[in-house]
């Protein structure tokens, strides 16, 4: 996971107004709050990840988990056929 400061510091604050917030409703929403800043954060890392393996792989369409070489690039087989 990556690391977010300022997500941090949020949820450390919600953990504190939970444990401090003498209402169950109240408690509960907070819990509740806490649980969708985690999930956002575990998505925000899952698209962080995803971007930098669209870099590093070059791929051909969306979802392509091999990739492909890029278009200026040669293979030698191919320019011996070529020649022949």
């Amino acid at each position: 996971m990556e690391h977010h400061e300022r997500l941090d510091k949020a949820l450390s604050r919600l953990y504190f107004l939970r444990n401090s917030e003498k209402d169950r409703h109240r408690r509960w929403l907070i819990q509740r709050t806490i649980e969708d800043v985690d999930d956002a954060r575990i998505s925000a890392d899952e698209a962080i990840w995803e971007a930098k393996m669209i870099g590093v792989r070059n791929p051909a369409f969306d979802g392509d988990m091999v990739g492909w070489l890029d278009d200026d690039f040669d293979d030698e087989d191919d320019e011996e056929d070529r020649n022949t």
